[in-house]
């Protein structure tokens, strides 16, 4: 217990930022967040609407939070330091020089190599103006997001104990993402919102959203709305159009950009609520034997109907989404299924090919369909293993 608390004391304050910055370097004075205080963004071209709302956001939070020290007597405990400490006026947001002013969402749906996360913080001691230096709104997102973080609050101020603060800050990895499952359990568009708000505050970049699976379809595809109809679990339990639009628009405007995944071509008994002719063994017992869970159900990855179908279906979904990347899935198929399905032995006879064959034609056409839209197609690690053939892994 006493190294415990000799650690709480020792580690300054603002090292309770997550993620830890990359570089952080702080001091051991009071400073206090003036009541006039004002975000300033240093702009020769119109800024995008997205970086004055985040900006809006920003001293909005910096009002109304209320997150005080874990000390005992909490704010009290640091009326003393604060009492006389100076006072931060504002706090100026600019661009590196030559680089280009674009909005967030923009920069959040970059391919993810060409990204720049990276500022430079600035907080002085002396009651002077501090300041945020990034090469893209999204950096001077992410900066705003560490600085509406680093305070403590009392009933009447909002104050640090660690100024001045120097912060050099990138992400370690620009892949930083939550999956998020809406098929086995829906959630209301309201509560992926809120959870994208969560995401931006610890600066996630990836929505990973996998949509659709056997246990229901909520997703309304334009091309097939029988799918959503028949395969939801109500039918106010759908994503539509528009719903997926506010979802992605709201993420990407927080920094976040929005795969999503239809997995495939196992994990898809949901279709066969309202296409059961495209589902090898759909709902068959003991399900154990045919999937890796309940209910049983994967695509006839042999039948041309069923190929035209899914790829169809996908490009359908990816002519609507925004952002370089969509999951085609394709984890945890199960041989069994197809071995003992009719219809599939059939077209496999008929075509004179293995399963392997098939699903590895599969995957391939369906990654081309997203490639033909403008996305890094992804794929799950069972799948890939998929795609090499056995003269390959000879």
């Amino acid at each position: 217990m006493l190294t415990l608390a000799l650690f709480s004391i020792l580690v300054p304050a603002v090292v309770a930022l997550w993620p830890v910055p990359h570089t952080l370097h702080t001091g051991s004075g009071a400073l206090k967040l003036a009541h006039t205080f004002a975000v300033q963004l240093q702009a020769q071209e119109s800024p995008p609407a997205d970086l004055l709302a985040a900006i809006s956001n920003a001293e909005s939070l910096l009002k109304t939070d209320s997150f005080q020290r874990l000390v005992v007597g909490r704010a009290s405990a640091d009326d003393k330091a604060i009492s006389h400490a100076p006072e931060l006026p504002s706090l100026l947001l600019s661009l590196a020089p030559r680089m280009t002013l674009r909005s967030i969402a923009d920069e959040a749906t970059l391919a993810l190599e060409s990204r720049s996360e990276s500022y430079q913080l600035t907080v002085p001691h002396d009651g002077s103006q501090a300041t945020l230096l990034a090469n893209s709104s999204l950096g001077l997102f992410r900066g705003l997001s560490t600085f509406t973080t680093m305070w403590y609050a009392s009933p009447t101020q909002k104050y640090i104990l660690n100024a001045p603060v120097q912060i050099l800050d990138e992400p370690a990895f620009a892949y930083r993402g939550f999956s998020l499952d809406t098929s086995r359990n829906f959630f209301p568009v309201s509560d992926i919102l809120r959870t994208l708000d969560a995401m931006c505050w610890i600066k996630l970049s990836v929505l990973y959203w996998h949509v659709v699976d056997s246990q229901s379809f909520p997703l309304d595809v334009t091309a097939f709305p029988e799918l959503s109809a028949k395969g939801a679990y109500s039918d106010a339990e759908v994503y539509s159009t528009a719903d997926v639009n506010n979802i992605v628009s709201y993420a990407n405007q927080r920094g976040i950009d929005v795969v999503m995944e239809l997995d495939s071509p196992g994990h898809t008994t949901g279709i066969a609520f309202a296409h059961p002719e495209h589902i090898a063994c759909a709902n068959k017992s003991p399900w154990s034997q045919y999937a890796s869970e309940p209910p049983a159900g994967q695509l006839r990855i042999a039948s041309n109907s069923t190929l035209s179908f899914a790829l169809q279906m996908f490009d359908s979904v990816a002519s609507n989404l925004k952002g370089p990347m969509m999951s085609s899935g394709g984890d945890e198929v199960n041989l069994p299924c197809w071995q003992e399905d009719e219809a599939t032995v059939q077209d496999l006879e008929q075509s004179g090919t293995t399963i392997e064959d098939a699903l590895n034609a599969f995957i391939q056409a369906v990654q081309a369909v997203l490639t033909a839209r403008g996305k890094v197609p992804l794929i799950k690690s069972g799948g890939w293993m998929c795609l090499s053939t056995r003269k390959d892994r000879q």
